[in-house]
């Protein structure tokens, strides 16, 4: 971590060598300087403050990108997005969006031309109502640092039946810390189908802060997959937050599958009234793997409905925290907020907390949770092992089903395979 004041001035300057606006510039400093007073981000059951170095090897220049890579983007298909945008490490790659979307105002803008193209958007939005910069010392520390990323705007009453694909790719061939951004702002009445990629090429050992901010304004809506498949190599520290305003929706369905060592941070903050949320993560663990998942909903609104559906699978001697925190604020009347935590344990060497934390300041308000860790049910694997399936296939059915929500929420078949593909890498360990 930041050892002075002075190493994060210099280490805002390295971040800014770029053409940058000097609003920017000006905010970069002032994160740096904020960031010995600001507070750890809390991580329930997450030792944050002594996982992460999150400015080890931080450089801010373009990698070459691998051969392999360049034939991906030229097989990406067109025919079930609207629009994709590829970055590998910190240089676009592939861009492409359709005419019909980029003459209804549709913005699909790396962070730096967003930074030149949009400095009114962009000054309103980044990083100062999801995640404010002022928040602790890693939200100020991921403004300082932050070398490229994407921006997706949805303008006033535009509906994109097909889905907006974005991809991120972290060079783990060198050290090099990783620190995009990734800023959607959906417009009154605008809707679209997203879906975000994390991956990385390379076994370095390396850091990654990863932000999503996701804006809602009113009646807008948002289908939002990802899956994130960080390498083993990677510590990520992953953060994704969305501020709703009034009569939004967000339906989350995340794959959780990085291999390294990770805290998926996420936050979402229901502002307006009868805005709701669903947020569905899906995780397994293996090797001697760390992954906290923490997420929080807080119900700020009337009538507001914030969801979280958490299932985990561990294996080998992995470690897998899932913490679900449902916050209902005072004044918030006829609320709700529901959640479910489940984990299963297949190996005896693992171990799996499942928290249920409910924060609830009004009395006329919907509250539950459900948390459970276990093992895998006897009685349907002797059911589908009397069908004629060997145990290693009844413990993989079962562990689909288990996952399943995630899995049929992912928007298109490409991803999906590619979802599928990860899950049944990570149970190749099961004897």
């Amino acid at each position: 971590m930041l050892a002075s004041f002075q190493q994060a001035c210099q280490i805002a300057q390295v971040a800014s060598q770029a053409n940058e606006p000097q609003w920017v510039l000006d905010r970069r400093q002032e994160s740096a300087d904020l960031y010995e007073s600001l507070p750890y981000p809390k991580v329930e059951r997450g030792k944050i403050s002594r996982t992460f170095d999150l400015t080890s090897g931080y450089e801010r220049k373009e990698h070459e990108v691998p051969a392999e890579l360049l034939d991906h983007v030229k097989s990406v298909s067109s025919e079930e997005v609207a629009a994709s945008i590829i970055l590998f490490h910190n240089q676009l790659i592939h861009r492409e969006l359709a005419p019909e979307l980029a003459e209804a105002g549709v913005l699909l803008l790396t962070l730096e031309e967003a930074m030149q193209q949009q400095p009114k958007l962009i000054e309103q939005w980044l990083m100062t109502q999801a995640l404010p910069y002022q928040h602790d010392k890693y939200a100020a520390l991921h403004q300082a640092l932050m070398s490229s990323g994407v921006v997706v705007y949805l303008p006033k009453g535009v509906q994109i039946e097909r889905a907006v694909q974005v991809h991120l790719i972290q060079d783990a061939r060198t050290t090099s810390s990783y620190h995009p951004h990734i800023l959607i702002v959906a417009e009154e009445q605008s809707a679209m189908q997203y879906m975000e990629r994390l991956s990385s090429v390379g076994e370095a050992p390396s850091n990654a802060t990863i932000v999503t901010e996701i804006i809602t304004q009113p009646a807008s809506r948002i289908q939002y997959a990802a899956i994130d498949s960080m390498g083993e190599s990677i510590t990520t520290y992953l953060r994704r937050n969305a501020y709703q305003l009034r009569d939004s929706q967000i339906d989350w369905a995340v794959g959780a599958l990085n291999n390294g060592t990770t805290i998926s941070d996420y936050n979402v903050d229901l502002h307006g009234e009868a805005c709701q949320s669903e947020v569905k993560i899906v995780s397994i663990t293996h090797g001697e793997q760390k992954h906290v998942i923490d997420t929080k909903v807080t119900n700020y609104a009337n009538h507001s409905d914030g969801e979280i559906f958490q299932h985990g699978v561990v294996l080998d001697q992995s470690t897998l925290t899932m913490n679900g925190i449902g916050h209902i604020i005072k004044g918030s009347k006829d609320a709700n907020s529901q959640q479910e935590s489940r984990i299963l344990m297949l190996s005896d060497e693992s171990r799996g907390d499942a928290n249920p934390i409910l924060l609830i300041d009004e009395f006329e308000v919907q509250a539950g949770h459900a948390a459970s860790v276990g093992q895998l049910d006897p009685v349907q694997l002797f059911y589908l092992m009397s069908r004629g399936l060997t145990r290693k296939q009844a413990e993989r059915l079962v562990i689909r089903g288990f996952l399943g929500q995630v899995i049929q929420a992912i928007p298109l078949a490409e991803d999906r395979e590619a979802l599928i593909e990860s899950i049944e890498q990570k149970l190749a360990t099961l004897a």
